[in-house]
């Protein structure tokens, strides 16, 4: 088995498939690269068995093959040698051969019929939608996960999947957001999967390039493939909570300017407490004030003129707001209140439905 390649012409691929591969893995042979050679072609291939990623790269080829390579090795070295560089692999007697000039690195391998890897989805649910419309999706709903929650269902996000199109949903139990694409999908039910925290970020990176995602789902597997790059994940089992009924029926509305009320709250984030990150919001008559206090007695205060009728009171924390108006994009986003403090829903001032936060309400 031989093969050449220009290192820096596939480093951003091979950082991309090593980040499938886990930081303690019960095999070694799952800390390599899995690596096959075809018609002028590699397919790399990296798992954890629960998350699996492959990237097909164009490299010259003498001697078809397959064989596993220490993935951070690998990638180390291609990172290290001259840009210009031509790298060569040669594989012989269970050693691999890296030559790049007067650079000479000699690997160990495994033999690649031990890789343990996924089986790649048949029969399932399928269909394609642009990735830019699913890679934004997931940008501006991906803060509201949950991270190491004992609600394992939590900490990921749900995929509703209809006739109409798809629903990203996420929530840690503090917070909402969702997001919807408009695609006609051929299921006549609504499905709902929920994508691990992890591969929910490789998602976003391996479409990052792409026109167009293939979208495939089956009951314990999603695959996303973009023709070069292709995603295959376990689903976390277990129901999803019935979220809309934590969307506060609202009978206020705030319409303000977006990066304003931004740059007011990161203003009054830098005294709010770390652990609550906590702020008052005070609604009367045209002014908002927003009231910090934190644990050592320090304040800060922010008043904003705005169009309201009406006076409200709230406790908020103020990070979670900030994510959730950074999820929007039009330059006015509208506030939704409800007078029984039941928590804000935050989108676009637009009639866009698309794009949908909730923040609920903190003791102060």
């Amino acid at each position: 088995m031989k093969f050449s390649f220009k290192p820096k012409t596939i480093l951003n691929e091979l950082k991309l498939v090593a980040g499938s591969i886990g930081s303690a893995n019960a095999l070694p042979i799952l800390a390599n690269f899995l690596i096959k050679l075809e018609q002028s072609k590699a397919t790399i291939t990296a798992s954890d068995m629960e998350t699996q990623m492959s990237v097909i790269v164009a490299v010259d080829i003498d001697k078809p093959g397959a064989i596993t390579l220490p993935a951070k090795k690998f990638v180390e070295i291609c990172n290290a040698v001259p840009a210009d560089s031509v790298m060569t692999v040669t594989v012989k007697n269970e050693r691999a051969i890296l030559q790049s000039g007067r650079s000479r690195f000699a690997l160990s391998t495994l033999p690649a019929e031990h890789f343990t890897g996924m089986d790649h989805i048949n029969d399932a649910l399928t269909f394609n939608l642009p990735a830019e419309n699913l890679r934004n999706a997931l940008e501006r709903v991906s803060h509201a996960m949950a991270e190491n929650d004992v609600r394992y269902y939590l900490n990921g996000m749900l995929f509703e999947i209809k006739q109409t199109g798809l629903r990203c949903v996420a929530t840690d139990g503090h917070r909402l957001a969702m997001g919807e694409i408009a695609v006609q999908i051929n299921s006549d039910e609504v499905e709902q999967v929920v994508v691990p925290r992890k591969s929910i970020g490789l998602i976003s990176k391996a479409i990052s390039l792409a026109a167009e995602v293939s979208v495939s789902i089956e009951k314990s597997k999603i695959s996303i493939n973009t023709g070069k790059v292709c995603l295959v994940s376990q689903l976390i089992e277990g129901n999803y909570p019935h979220y809309e009924k934590v969307i506060p029926k609202t009978n206020k509305k705030l319409v303000i300017d977006r990066h304003v009320l931004i740059a007011a709250l990161q203003r009054a984030n830098i005294l709010t407490s770390k652990r609550f990150c906590a702020a008052r919001l005070v609604l009367v008559d045209s002014l908002l004030r927003i009231e910090v206090m934190n644990d050592q007695g320090e304040q800060s205060h922010e008043e904003l003129t705005i169009d309201f009728k009406g006076s409200i009171e709230l406790g908020m924390n103020v990070g979670y707001l900030i994510d959730a108006l950074s999820g929007c994009t039009t330059r006015e986003v509208c506030l939704a209140l409800s007078e029984q403090n039941k928590g804000v829903v935050v989108q676009n001032n637009n009639d866009d439905s698309a794009y949908r936060s909730v923040v609920m309400p903190t003791r102060l």
